[in-house]
Formats: structure tokens, C-alpha cells, sequence
């Protein structure tokens, strides 16, 4: 499954309006993140019928979209034979090497502490909140975590668009920092509202960076999505491991703790990062690579 991110993430970039590669990326992304939401209820669901038995009518979601990938794969090769030969001149041939490469290093860990923030709330929700908040049933919290993702999906492509990637990253991390701390630790029915609005912002990055990557790598589209989609968020889903370290030797509060920091990195990460665009106009990062020319 993990091979089909790059290509698929390649099309959707080809096949966006001018200005629009935000809110393409973020309809594109909306499946994979609405598939993190329902897969646990999926399963419950399937389960029920005869325990690991019936696992198999996992297999039925992915046969329906072979079939429709199939249907439309002429469509597919048809966008990209318009668009891979086109030679243009871009960021990646008018950057100093050194540059284009730590901008992308810095986005990487950003994605990683991303990573580590989201997969370490859903990770550890179940065990805290009912040892430390006397929430019996936290499912609940973990649901409503991974469903405002697919809300911040679409504002994050739509903000991206509007008023440029770089923003769209500084702004995730800022209303995460004002949000994660506040919902590990109030009670009540806020805990909800801010469950969602915590998985909403932090997911609205995620077709974000993918657009971010592929303007720092355009002739290199596939690989730029693929370390977003696949690197980045695997790095992010090792420290989860380490997170699990410090849990198991300090305690569980001060790991959730830990956590509710981390968008303080995020935050540094995203002020470092170059302006690539920013709704059409003419970027810093763009005034310096006409300036070199």
C-alpha cells in the first residue's frame, strides 16, 4: 500500500489547477485520513461476525478500488504523458544544492514531529485518560482525534492556497501548542471539543507538506511525495518507540506532557523553513532565485 502514495500523490500534483495544488492534495489525502477514522470501526464491525474468521471481508474496500483504479487507469497515464515531459525552469534548477537539501531535511523532521505528536496522542489516549482522567471508555476521544482529520485536511489545503505553505505549517503547530496541554488535562465536555480541534490542526498539515515537498523537488515529484508519505511518517512512528521508553520508566503523565510540548519544535521548524509561495505572488525565496539568474 505504501508504494502507491508517490504515484498517486505525483498525479494528483499534475492534475491540480495553477494555485489550487493545496486543496487537490488535501481531497487527495482526505481518503487516507477518513480510512484512519473508519478502519477500527471497519474491523469492530467484521469482527463481530465470527472473530478473526470473517477478517477476510477486510479484503472487499481494497477489490472495489482495484476495480476503479483499473477504470480509470487510462485517465491516469494520459495526465501524467502530458505533463512528464514538460521541462520548465524551477526551483530546483536555479537553488544552491545545499539549500534546496536542508530545507527539505527541515521539513522531514517536521513531518516527524508531526508524527510523533499525532501517533503518540493515539497511541497513549486509551491508557491515560482512563488511569488519570477516570474516562472508563476513551474510544470515544480516539475517534473524534482521527475524524477531525479529515475537516483539517481540507482547511489546511484550502489555508495553504490562500495564504501560502509556510503559513500553513506555523499556524497548525501554534493552535496544537495553545490546545494539546488544555486537552490532557481539563475535564467535561471540552475534552471532546478539544480532541477534535487538536486532530484537526495537526492533520491539516498533512497535504501541506507534501505540496511543500514537491515545489522543493519539482523534477522529482514521486520522490518528494514519497518522503512525506513514507519516510517522514515512518521516522515520526519510531520515536512512538522511544515515547513508549520514557512512558514505561517516568511515567505516563510526564510522556502526555512531553507530547504537549513537542509543537514548540514544530513551531521553530516551520520558522526556518523558505517561503515557496504564497497566493501567487512573488516569494522571498523566488526574489532570490531571480536575483542568482
Amino acid at each position: 500500500m505504501a508504494g502507491y502514495h508517490p504515484e498517486g500523490s505525483k498525479i494528483a500534483h499534475f492534475a491540480s489547477k495553477k494555485g489550487k495544488a493545496g486543496s487537490s492534495m488535501a481531497v487527495f489525502s482526505v481518503g487516507g485520513n477518513l480510512g484512519f477514522g473508519l478502519g477500527p470501526i471497519l474491523a469492530m464491525f467484521l469482527l463481530g461476525f465470527n472473530g478473526l474468521g470473517s477478517i477476510q471481508g477486510a479484503m472487499i474496500p481494497g477489490a472495489l478500488a482495484a476495480l476503479v483504479f483499473i477504470l480509470l487507469l487510462p485517465r491516469f497515464k494520459r495526465i501524467l504523458a502530458e505533463n512528464l515531459p514538460k521541462q520548465t525552469k524551477n526551483l530546483e534548477q536555479t537553488t544552491k544544492s545545499g539549500k534546496r537539501v536542508g530545507s527539505l531535511i527541515l521539513l522531514i523532521l517536521y513531518v516527524t514531529v508531526r508524527s510523533w505528536i499525532h501517533s503518540g496522542l493515539v497511541f497513549f489516549i486509551p491508557f491515560y485518560f482512563p488511569a488519570f482522567k477516570g474516562i472508563a471508555e476513551p474510544e470515544y476521544l480516539v475517534s473524534t482525534f482521527l475524524f477531525s482529520g479529515v475537516v483539517g485536511t481540507f482547511l489546511g489545503g484550502y489555508f495553504a492556497d490562500r495564504f501560502g505553505e509556510k503559513n500553513g505549517l506555523l499556524t497548525s503547530m501554534v493552535v496544537c501548542l495553545l490546545t494539546v496541554y488544555p486537552f490532557l488535562h481539563f475535564n467535561g465536555t471540552w475534552i471532546s471539543v478539544l480532541a477534535f480541534i487538536v486532530g484537526a490542526s495537526l492533520i491539516s498539515t498533512f497535504s501541506i507538506t507534501v505540496v511543500f515537498g514537491q515545489r522543493l523537488l519539482p523534477n522529482n515529484i514521486g520522490l518528494a511525495s514519497g518522503l512525506m508519505l513514507g519516510f517522514a511518517i515512518g521516522m515520526g512512528s519510531i520515536g512512538v518507540t522511544f515515547l513508549g521508553v520514557i512512558a514505561d520508566h517516568m511515567g505516563l503523565p510526564l510522556t502526555m506532557n512531553l507530547i504537549s510540548l513537542l509543537p514548540i519544535l514544530g513551531i521553530i521548524l516551520a520558522l526556518t523553513l523558505p517561503e515557496v509561495s504564497t497566493r501567487g505572488s512573488v516569494t522571498k525565496l523566488g526574489k532570490a532565485i531571480q536575483q542568482q539568474a
